[in-house]
């Protein structure tokens, strides 16, 4: 999957946005495996990283950043849904990362990822 440029469509949990800022997009992947081959091959501006997907969670795939590409690490946007467990809750309190919950309004989600990468 070859990198997106600004202004065009990224499906988002089976709704297109439009999304309008200047940033590389790696793309999406259907698990955790398939997140860390679009994250070295493509190095993307942001990642935006759900809590949930199959083969490992989003906590195990933002430490593998934070070990391997800290620079993307600081770069990440965790996207939350209905199953926010406590564990997941605490972490994010925890790691301070960023985070918007699903369902979310596309310009606020915009605005983080402008406010990412500054």
């Amino acid at each position: 999957m070859g990198s997106r440029r600004a202004g065009q469509s990224v499906d988002m949990g089976g709704t297109a946005w439009g999304v309008v800022v200047p940033a590389r997009a790696a793309g999406e992947a259907g698990g955790g495996e398939q997140a860390l081959q679009q994250v070295q091959t493509h190095q993307p501006d942001v990642v935006l990283l759900d809590m949930r997907m199959p083969e490992m969670t989003g906590m195990e795939l933002f430490e593998w950043l934070r070990c391997e590409h800290p620079e993307l690490a600081a770069r990440t946007v965790f996207i939350t849904g209905g199953a926010f467990t406590p564990a997941a809750r605490e972490y994010l309190g925890k790691t301070k990362v960023r985070h918007i919950e699903k369902p979310f309004d596309p310009e606020k989600l915009v605005g983080i990822v402008k406010n990412t990468i500054g």
